[in-house]
């Protein structure tokens, strides 16, 4: 049973990721133990295969081990390539979550109170009105609201 082995990726398309997957890597060697297994089982001297058949099956073999070191490595590179991706996406939805919880807040019915109204709550609820408090008589705005309530 002869076999090829393929290696695959996903391929990046300019606007979004796919699935698809391609064939980018094919071995110049037919990987087949049983074959090697009886011919070291079987030929020895004379019928020994030659040398410079050999020599070339085992190039073709280290060429192809180079070859998938490289392809190891640049899909490795792909993968940190997607993991960044994938944080910066992450970090990006989290953003976009505390975005809306600030957008639902201005939407709060407490909001259309005016302030006038607003100081008045404070004024029975806390012990001190910082608001209504001389330190503060220096802002302009605050100022005229609070003179006038007095």
């Amino acid at each position: 049973m002869h076999k090829n082995l393929l290696a695959f990726a996903c391929v990046d398309t300019p606007m979004s990721l796919t699935n698809t997957l391609e064939p980018i890597l094919r071995l110049r060697t037919i990987v087949d133990f049983p074959k090697v297994r009886e011919r070291l089982r079987l030929e020895h001297g004379p019928a020994a295969q030659s040398p410079e058949l050999l020599a070339t099956q085992l190039h073709n073999v280290e060429a192809d081990q180079i070859d998938c070191d490289a392809e190891v490595h640049r899909l490795q590179s792909e993968i940190h390539h997607l993991q960044s991706h994938i944080a910066f996406l992450q970090n990006q939805q989290h953003h976009l979550a505390d975005y809306k919880v600030c957008l639902h807040s201005l939407k709060s019915p407490i909001r259309r109170l005016p302030s006038e109204i607003m100081l008045l709550i404070f004024d029975f609820a806390c012990d001190m009105n910082y608001i209504a408090s001389n330190s503060l008589r220096t802002i302009p705005a605050l100022a005229l609201k609070n003179d006038s309530l007095s």
